[in-house]
């Protein structure tokens, strides 16, 4: 992933995805998006 810039955890069966870029206030790219597929998938 894109200098993990997407986090995904899970705990007790609840995934949660944060996008952690806050030097940009989080804006997303399109590595980001790429990332967010893979980790959907």
């Amino acid at each position: 992933m894109s200098d993990n810039q997407i986090l995904y955890a899970v705990e007790q069966g609840v995934a949660t995805i944060t996008f952690d870029r806050p030097a940009k206030l989080n804006a997303f790219t399109p590595a980001m998006l790429s990332d967010f597929f893979k980790v959907m998938a």
